[in-house]
């Protein structure tokens, strides 16, 4: 191949520099092989205008390592309210074509609804980190046997199944495509399948952490084995 494309990076700039910017993110990149990556909205201030995700697209520029494109959020301040400037942000420089709250789930329905149809004007797509909130209050780990025996508060599955479920069924009603962003459970394999075969349009993608680590390891308390979902 000739490059890699990562459609989930955390660059982290602005506001997070100490963990990482769009320049150390880029070199990172090409060292795996990468040539394309896209970067999350959750910056500080959120990359939910034009502003910040051009800031984004002009750092990347001047790195000159790699292809970075700006992910824009597809609420104000990522807070699942009220849209973003998603037209705007299309239109603009960056020409965003991936919108995404990660790190928070659009959990009401009524706001999804609107992204969808919205983006589906657009040509873009809404990426879901599904997790319903109400359900993952507090939770520490997978839910359980494990997590009744460590006595550590549980995340059930259908947390994020129920989440994918429905934005399936909202991308099928209105003809827009829908990502879900690393999938964590048999189950969520199982709905997009389901919808695939629905034929909506619905993608996803998986994280090595979870092709390759289980909840066994959470045995040792090390929190360096807390992700989330």
């Amino acid at each position: 191949l000739p490059g890699f494309v990562d459609l989930h990076t955390h660059l982290r700039q602005p506001g997070f520099e100490a963990s990482e910017t769009v320049l150390t993110g880029s070199r990172a990149g090409v060292a795996g092989g990468y040539t394309a990556l896209f970067a999350m909205a959750n910056s500080d201030p959120v990359a939910d205008n034009v502003s910040v995700v051009e800031q984004v697209l002009t750092l990347g520029q001047q790195a000159g390592l790699l292809e970075v494109r700006p992910i824009g959020a597809v609420t104000k301040g990522l807070m699942g309210a009220e849209l973003s400037q998603l037209g705007p942000m299309a239109a603009s420089a960056a020409k965003v074509s991936v919108f995404s709250d990660d790190g928070h789930c659009v959990h009401d329905p009524d706001v999804m609804k609107q992204a969808l149809t919205y983006v589906k004007g657009l040509g873009g797509v809404i990426a879901q980190h599904a997790q319903e909130p109400h359900l993952t209050e507090g939770s520490q780990m997978n839910a359980g046997a494990l997590s009744t025996e460590l006595g550590l508060t549980g995340w059930p599955a259908e947390a994020e199944e129920s989440i994918i479920s429905r934005d399936a069924l909202l991308a099928e009603e209105f003809g827009a495509r829908l990502h879900i962003c690393h999938l964590t459970t048999a189950g969520a394999v199982d709905v997009v399948r389901w919808g695939k075969a629905r034929g909506i349009q619905i993608t996803a993608d998986v994280t090595p952490c979870r092709l390759m680590l289980t909840e066994e390891l959470v045995r040792s308390y090390d929190p360096v084995f807390k992700v989330d979902p």
